[in-house]
C-alpha cells in the first residue's frame, strides 16, 4: 500500500471553513493518505487536534 503525505497541512485554518469538508473528500481522491498538521501558534492547537 502506497502512502501518499501531505507534509504541510492547514486544513484546520479558519481559511478552510467554508469548505474543510469539500477540501478534505479532494485530499481522498487525489490519493492523500496521511496529513501532517503543523501549529501555526499556540492559538492554532485547539483546532488543530478537533
Amino acid at each position: 500500500m502506497a502512502l501518499f503525505v501531505d507534509t504541510h497541512s492547514h486544513i484546520y485554518d479558519e481559511a478552510f471553513a467554508e469548505d474543510r469538508e469539500a477540501a478534505l473528500a479532494r485530499c481522498v481522491a487525489a490519493g492523500v493518505t496521511r496529513l501532517v498538521l503543523p501549529g501555526i501558534n499556540a492559538a492554532a492547537h485547539g483546532p488543530m487536534c478537533e
